[in-house]
């Protein structure tokens, strides 16, 4: 039974880290992180057509990582947990890391190509 549980966890996740796994559904995250916001708001400042930026709300809601509220004749859309943030935090940590593994990488690269290289 635990095995099946996990199974399910492990199922989860790569759900969220496939709703969170376009461009512009993180850079929604990064503006929802700010302040709720609407669906104009997020077309003026993110660009695309209101129809792909809905869609993109549409699949964060879906996952519950956004949530929508109607006010008046809009609906405000906001981040349900500050977990989402500390989530993309990571992968921007894991993002560093790599880049600063690369570069030590082509560091040595760099020293070690000089041995070939001919004085002219």
């Amino acid at each position: 039974m635990a095995g099946k549980a996990l199974e399910e966890c492990y199922e989860r996740v790569a759900e969220i880290f496939r709703a969170l796994g376009h461009p512009l559904r993180l850079k929604i995250v990064r503006e929802l992180a700010a302040s709720p916001r609407n669906v104009n708001w997020l077309h003026e400042r993110l660009g695309g057509s209101q129809a792909n930026i809905s869609k993109h709300l549409a699949v964060l809601r879906d996952h519950s990582i956004v949530s929508r509220n109607r006010q008046g004749t809009e609906n405000i859309y906001k981040l349900v947990s500050e977990e989402t943030l500390e989530l993309c935090g990571c992968a921007f940590d894991c993002i560093r890391a790599q880049i600063k593994n690369e570069v030590a990488l082509m560091d040595k690269f760099e020293a070690s190509e000089q041995i070939f290289k001919r004085n002219n």
